[in-house]
């Protein structure tokens, strides 16, 4: 223990004696350790997370799908959640929710979120109330629903935490609702939630077809969740048979709520993401061994005649990897400190994103992880030096006194580590190219639909102020008002929104006049979507034959539609259909005939990798829809209109009130969300790899050209002319950059293959090998840069200088 303690006060010595070598390396170390410690703390709520509710093991979200039609993920409608709930074997409950609103809250100014899910919802996933009672059984039926559950964060704003916020009346778009109780104060799902709202269904009248709610389910006891999935497949087969109109082709998917969370390539990305700060930190090790291994060259003679004087090849082994476990826990501890600032930032940006972040820190598992990185790191940095001290030739060194100090053992252990650096970074930058290249290509997706300068809300009729005759007429009138404010430049309505993952549209089948009726798995179908006039013009759709919804087609007038061209290539042989006529709907051949009168250009909405849905668009005087979605296109920016959209839609009734508002860009980015930020992470630290390789590559070569003074001053009494001096270093630096990115390229390939599936737009192509040689080059460039300063110096050492130089 005392040899110990001994070599820990002279290592402290030994690094306060080289105070530009020591910062230099703990500020290295740190950075590296620093990235690699917030990458583990952010990756951790996704690998093991810690769900806000009672055994989140045992609890199974559950999707539909209709792998015919190209859709993997989608809602369930509530007669097969109906049904899902009678019939399964394998499940406790089953609760469901839609998709989170925004909605008014008496005068606040910023738009509350509101969650509307069955009564049982919090029953299933087992969360008690922090202040309180949750939902009574019956509070999801007519009459008893004007109750609401309240989060704790929006119970601490509003109410600034005083318990008797409870029964207290809130007001959400003009309807009163007492509060019953607050949420946990760390509970969320499937996102942050303000308000929770009992969701009334009218079960009689709830379409099939109509998907769009989200469901949960908790298994009973000993029920495995691959038990539950031949369960509830065996039911939508039953489905499929009894309502081959609606179900058929239908799938059910259910998914741990572990395994949605890494869902969407999430696990993939951050699979990744791990890889990529694992290359940094072995870049910056490789750096810190540079330093260290040129350190350890003046220090030759020192150790030499240690060992002279007694101590062992083991001892000065050990001492050295004492000196570089110093600088790992010198740089860990500071690295906690990085972590923490990265932590926090990534924090601030994401919770809306990823409510998983919002609890996230640098606990004690990154401690440890830090630590356990910063030991790694210590026996990577001095592993070089001590393997060297193992091996000092000792009758050389001390008669050498250090002159000429082995330039080239020295210069094989550098070149290999600057060849390693290389190889690290050009994968990197490689990830970083295709990461600019998915989000240019995201942003250059053509939706089909005009995107800036559209501002979209919601708009919702309350059912006991306007009859079903009434809806047309009104929603005329607030379209009427809203095109007279300043800045609009066109306006209409529709029943969904084209990117808003079809809320509001509806699936029909199809039957086309004059075809016979196959069986229903094989109908036609398409993406039912109800428009009003300008509908088109406003989203800027191209209208490709015949004409669009005009307010020609009210209630009462030949009925109309308006289709896409993929449905005219799926179903009409690609030929003009305006003219023909179809019958869409749950059962197709018993619903109303509607005339085909126009050809519009193809929507891509959620669907970016494949090709378009078929749409059929019909006219909303119609078929009346009291839900839905206004779009606005604007000459300004459409956020700034908000105000005034408000003030002229309540001139018409002070009842209504406007709910998610937003811009069809913003609506695009946050769906872009995790790939663009992974994509930003990667440009970070591909930046970071090449400016720690440029440093680290001009360093050996800086270090190189210093030890052999005295041979390039022969070279140069000898007849070597400057220039000839400069082109050697620079081939010597060249060929070990060639050299790193021979590999570099192979290893870069292998991973652009592998994160093909999670990125948008990657593949191998053309495209692809012109970024790879683009990429080398630049790293090239690069090089040469870094090379060029220490060869011009080599190149204007004068001789007499050199030959004296020791």
């Amino acid at each position: 223990m005392h040899t110990v303690w001994h070599d820990v006060r002279y290592g402290i010595r030994a690094l306060v004696k080289s105070p530009g070598y020591t910062a230099a390396a703990v500020l290295t170390l740190a950075l590296g350790i620093g990235i690699n410690t917030t990458v583990f703390s952010f990756s951790m709520p996704f690998l093991f997370p810690q769900l806000p509710f009672a055994d989140p093991d045992r609890v199974m979200m559950i999707w539909t799908a209709n792998p015919t039609r190209g859709w993997n993920k989608t809602l369930a409608s509530w007669p097969d959640v109906d049904d899902w709930k009678r019939r399964n074997q394998s499940f406790a409950d089953l609760a469901a929710s839609v998709p989170v609103t925004r909605a008014m809250a008496g005068t606040e100014a910023t738009p509350v979120s509101v969650q509307r899910v069955t009564a049982n919802y919090f029953s299933v996933l087992g969360v008690k109330p922090a202040v309180g009672r949750m939902f009574a059984p019956d509070e999801d039926r007519p009459g008893r629903d004007g109750v609401v559950l309240i989060s704790h964060s929006y119970w601490q704003r509003r109410f600034g935490g005083d318990p008797g916020a409870i029964n207290h009346i809130v007001r959400l778009d003009g309807q009163p609702y007492s509060i019953i109780g607050v949420a946990p104060k760390e509970f969320w799902f499937p996102t942050v939630v303000d308000v929770w709202v009992p969701l009334v269904i009218d079960t009689a009248r709830a379409p099939r077809e109509r998907r769009m709610l989200l469901t949960v389910g908790r298994l009973r006891p000993g029920v495995t969740a691959a038990l539950a999935r031949a369960d509830l497949a065996a039911i939508a087969e039953a489905l499929d048979h009894t309502y081959p109109d609606t179900n058929g082709g239908w799938e059910v998917r259910p998914v741990t709520v572990s395994e949605e969370i890494l869902n969407n390539n999430a696990g993939l990305l951050l699979t990744f993401l791990s890889l990529a700060v694992g290359f940094v930190l072995l870049i910056v090790c490789i750096n810190v061994a540079n330093l260290s291994l040129a350190r350890s060259q003046v220090r030759e003679r020192e150790l030499a005649i240690r060992t002279v004087l007694g101590a062992g090849r083991g001892r000065l082994v050990r001492q050295l990897l004492t000196e570089s476990a110093l600088l790992s826990l010198a740089a860990g501890t500071l690295g906690l400190l990085f972590a923490h600032w990265g932590v926090t930032t990534l924090v601030a940006l994401n919770v809306d994103n990823w409510p998983l972040l919002a609890r996230l820190g640098v606990d004690w598992s990154a401690a440890a992880f830090t630590l356990g990185v910063s030991l790694l790191t210590a026996v990577m940095v001095g592993l070089m030096p001590a393997i060297r001290a193992a091996r000092l030739d000792l009758n050389g060194t001390i008669k050498e006194g250090g002159a000429a100090i082995g330039g080239t053992r020295f210069n094989r252990f550098a070149r290999g580590l600057v060849i390693g650096e290389i190889a690290l970074t050009l994968p990197l930058l490689i990830l970083a190219g295709l990461s600019i290249r998915t989000i240019v290509a995201l942003q250059r997706i053509d939706w089909g639909f005009r995107t800036d300068r559209v501002l979209t809300l919601r708009v919702a009729l309350p059912e006991e102020r306007y009859t079903a005759h009434q809806l047309p007429d009104t929603y005329r009138a607030i379209l009427d008002r809203i095109e007279q404010v300043a800045g609009v430049e066109s306006v209409a309505a529709t029943s969904a929104l084209p990117s808003i993952g079809g809320r509001g549209s509806t699936t029909v089948a199809v039957a086309i006049e004059g075809r016979p009726i196959t069986a229903p798995r094989d109908r036609p179908w398409a993406i039912q979507v109800a428009v009003t006039s300008g509908y088109f013009q406003a989203l800027r759709i191209p209208l490709l034959s015949g004409r669009v919804i005009t307010d020609d087609d009210r209630a009462g007038t030949l009925p109309v539609a308006v289709v896409s061209r993929s449905m005219q290539r799926r179903y009409f042989a690609d030929r003009d259909p305006v003219g023909e006529r179809l019958q869409a709907g749950r059962s197709a051949d018993s619903a109303e005939w509607l005339t085909i009168v126009g050809v519009v250009d193809d929507v891509r909405a959620d669907n970016r990798r494949g090709a378009p849905a078929p749409y059929l668009y019909v006219a909303m005087p119609q078929r009346p829809a009291r839900d839905v979605a206004v779009v606005i296109s604007t000459a300004t920016a459409p956020r700034s209109l908000a105000p005034a959209l408000r003030d002229a839609i309540q001139q018409i009734d002070r009842d209504i009130t406007l709910r998610d508002i937003t811009t069809l860009d913003q609506f695009i980015e946050q769906g872009l969300g995790p790939t663009a930020m992974f994509a930003s992470i990667m440009i970070v630290f591909a930046a970071a790899a090449l400016l720690l390789t440029l440093v680290g590559l001009y360093g050996v070569v800086a270090f190189s050209v210093s030890r052999r003074t005295q041979e390039i001053g022969i070279r140069m009494a000898v007849g070597a002319a400057p220039r000839d001096v400069l082109t050697m270093v620079l081939r010597q630096s060249l060929t070990l950059a060639v050299i790193g990115m021979v590999v570099g390229l192979v290893l870069g390939y292998g991973l652009s293959r592998a994160l093909s599936s999670a990125l948008y737009g990657v593949g191998v192509n053309s495209t692809d090998v012109m970024l790879f040689a683009a990429v080398g080059g630049v790293l090239a460039a690069c090089a040469m840069m870094a090379s060029y300063l220490p060869a011009r110096r080599a190149a204007r050492v004068d001789p007499l200088v050199a030959l004296r130089y020791e």
